[in-house]
Parts: C-alpha cells; sequence; structure tokens
C-alpha cells in the first residue's frame, strides 16, 4: 500500500497486481493505520483509495 498526500487529499493505492491487490492480513494494516491517522488529522480533507494494474482488489487471502 503507497501513501502519498496532495495537498488536502490523502492517496492510498493498492499496488500487488501479481495478486489482483488482495487483502492480504499484511497489506490491510496499512490502510488502516493510515485511516486512523487521516481521522485524527484535520489537515486531511479528503481520501482516495485506488489500485494499480486491471483489478481494484480481488477480495480478502
Amino acid at each position: 500500500m503507497l501513501e502519498r498526500r496532495l495537498g488536502r487529499v490523502l492517496e492510498l493505492t493498492m499496488d500487488n497486481t501479481a495478486q489482483r491487490n488482495a487483502l492480504t492480513p499484511g497489506i490491510s494494516r496499512g490502510p488502516t493505520k493510515a485511516l486512523r491517522l487521516a481521522a485524527d488529522n484535520e489537515s486531511v480533507g479528503a481520501i482516495v483509495v485506488r489500485s494499480e494494474g486491471k483489478h481494484f482488489c480481488a477480495g480478502e487471502i
């Protein structure tokens, strides 16, 4: 999971294309932590979740 700030926007990008961006226990910790930090940060106005590759998310493994 990649994180990037663009002004007030926090962009989270799933980038495990080999597994079709499936949510593994290790991968899902990243966005959970980022979302908790963003909730307490008034400088974050929006959160965008996106993915690399042809699949957004294949579900949980």
